[in-house]
């Protein structure tokens, strides 16, 4: 792994794009997990995010968790919303685009259990995918 490495082409985007069902569905993945995230990490930084648009984001994701295990229809109906919220925030900031369509494909997955048990383990996965993708965002160089 090499700081600042090669910027991440729109044909892995869409590689990492087609891994998010696995990522966060299986939870044997953790291989793909850390690979997609260095990439997106990268990207990100090659299209100027900055840290403090990434960590809005992240606190949002942040603050569902938080309230996920007191109440969790709240916490799931919040993860809905946040759909919206990333298309709004895609369209004012473009830099913002490749991160808010990885995290609208992994919302979609998350909502889409089937019971509320699976729901939780899916989003704590999108969890680890939100955290490692913002360290890498970090150690490739993002900031603010």
């Amino acid at each position: 792994m090499m700081r600042g490495g090669s910027n991440v082409s729109d044909a892995q985007l869409q590689q990492i794009l087609s891994d998010v069902p696995r990522i966060i569905n299986d939870p044997k993945t953790a291989d793909v997990l850390v690979k997609r995230a260095e990439e997106l990490g990268q990207k990100l930084v090659t299209e100027r995010l900055r840290m403090a648009q990434a960590r809005d984001i992240f606190d949002e994701l942040r603050q569902i968790e938080s309230i996920w295990l007191r109440e969790p229809e709240r916490a799931l109906r919040r993860l809905h919303l946040l759909r919206p919220k990333l298309a709004y925030r895609r369209a004012r900031v473009r830099e913002l685009g490749p991160l808010a369509e990885v995290l609208e494909r992994a919302v979609a997955e998350v909502v889409s259990a089937g019971d509320a048990a699976q729901r939780h383990d899916r989003f704590r996965r999108l969890m680890e995918f939100m955290e490692a993708i913002v360290a890498y965002h970090k150690f490739y160089g993002g900031g603010d």
